[in-house]
């Protein structure tokens, strides 16, 4: 079978458990960033009632949150605001396509009712790719830089 309609194919319930970690909207960032490093985790979702209203990741911290700010804003102020979701019936195809145009490395994963169940990640669709197709991925061939005669940069 041809690797494009394999993706096509396989749902994102092959992954198995996805992670979950959630704070929800009147929790601060300082809450939120415990959570991302207790669970040792480069996102945490917001939640209302089970259900994902927001996402907050390091990257949000570090551009939106700023070295003056105080972490004791309410995570409603940091976060992404539109929410992209899948369900884990959802192909790994529609989850990188739907990463690539929203231009995100994290999507949550809802069930069918639209409730909070986990958080896709680029690194573990990475680690189904090695493992849908290890011959292909083990094998490639290594990427050699030309070696530079002249220092870079000054």
């Amino acid at each position: 079978m041809e690797p494009l309609q394999i993706l096509r194919e396989e749902p994102i319930s092959r992954l198995g458990e996805l992670p979950l970690s959630t704070v929800s909207p009147e929790q601060t960032m300082r809450d939120a960033v415990a959570v991302m490093r207790d669970a040792r985790r480069g996102c945490v979702l917001i939640c209302r009632y089970k259900m994902p209203v927001g996402v907050v990741t390091e990257r949000d911290v570090l551009k939106r949150l700023g070295a003056s700010q105080s972490l004791d804003v309410p995570v409603s102020a940091v976060s992404t605001g539109e929410v992209w979701a899948v369900k884990r019936s959802d192909s790994l195809a529609h989850a990188i396509s739907m990463m690539t145009s929203h231009q995100c490395r994290h999507l949550p994963v809802v069930g069918e009712r639209g409730e909070a169940v986990g958080i896709l990640s680029v690194r573990r669709i990475v680690r189904a790719l090695v493992e849908l197709f290890p011959t292909a991925i083990y094998n490639l061939p290594p990427v050699t830089l030309p070696i530079r005669k002249e220092r870079e940069g000054a």
